[in-house]
């Protein structure tokens, strides 16, 4: 039985039941020996399911609490993630009637009830996020569990590009490094991450100089824009890149180092201001 279909028949049934009202019991008849169901059911539960597959993609559940994929770190009441999914429907589907009933068996669809499909229900939270730029979703299956995607896709790939022009990108190597063979390595590592960004390179950048105001800080500002600034990480010490709690360096596609600066008698054989890897 539908939402619709039970309500009436609630509806009804309280008129039924009120002596003053001759015209209760035929009208309860009337519609309980509706042959069909309305038309107007049978929208109501698409938009039940088409919500409340929406709203899986919103939020995820972790220890009793609920968690925004992008704000893993603030964790949220059931109110409060009612109200902002509530705010994302109305104005992801302006022109859809957001009637209290119907609101209410969205969320008790998404929130509360046990069912088959978990597309339509908010999915259990493993603690777990990872930096995946093959997946466009912001949560990754994981068997009955979910973890959360790091990545977030550029801004600037969804604007309408006519024709690829480097040329500025071009003049720009050629005041930084001397040799054609730097620029060609600088662009192919590059161009490689950007084309893969699902793998790994084997292999880092290194840029030194012997002077500042050579363009090192520039050129890893650009590539920080090209893989996506909420996609990088900026770090000015070694032992961030080697201690345990490294964390948001594992959840980024693109970490650079400053000013690294090593002792002589480190063992350690670079040494340097600009290091980056993907």
């Amino acid at each position: 039985m539908s939402f619709f279909q039970s309500s009436l028949k609630r509806h009804f049934k309280r008129f039924l039941e009120h002596p003053l009202c001759p015209y209760c019991r035929p009208c309860y008849r009337v519609i309980r020996n509706a042959p069909t169901l309305p038309e107007a059911a049978t929208d109501i539960e698409k938009d039940v399911t088409l919500l409340a597959r929406q709203i899986s993609k919103w939020v995820v559940r972790y220890k009793n609490q609920f968690y925004l994929p992008e704000r893993p770190s603030h964790p949220l009441s059931q109110a409060e993630a009612k109200r902002i999914c509530l705010g994302r429907m109305r104005s992801n589907y302006p022109t859809m009637e957001f009637t209290p009933g119907h609101v209410r068996a969205v969320f008790q669809r998404a929130f509360e009830e046990i069912h088959d499909d978990p597309s339509q229900n908010v999915r259990i939270w493993n603690g777990t996020t990872k930096c995946r730029p093959d997946i466009k979703e912001p949560i990754i299956p994981e068997g009955d569990t979910v973890a959360l995607n790091a990545w977030n896709e550029p801004a600037y790939r969804d604007l309408a590009v006519a024709d690829a022009d480097t040329t500025m990108f071009d003049r720009f190597l050629e005041r930084i490094f001397g040799h054609e063979a730097d620029r060609r390595v600088v662009k192919d590592w590059v161009s490689w991450g950007l084309q893969n960004e699902a793998e790994k390179l084997a292999w880092a950048l290194f840029f030194y100089s012997r002077y500042k105001g050579t363009g090192k800080c520039t050129l890893c500002t650009l590539i920080t824009k090209l893989f996506g600034e909420e996609n990088s990480i900026t770090q000015n010490s070694v032992a961030k890149l080697t201690g345990k709690f490294n964390k948001p360096i594992l959840d980024s596609k693109l970490v650079v180092s400053e000013e690294l600066q090593l002792k002589p008698d480190s063992g350690r054989w670079w040494t340097g201001e600009r290091f980056g890897w993907l």
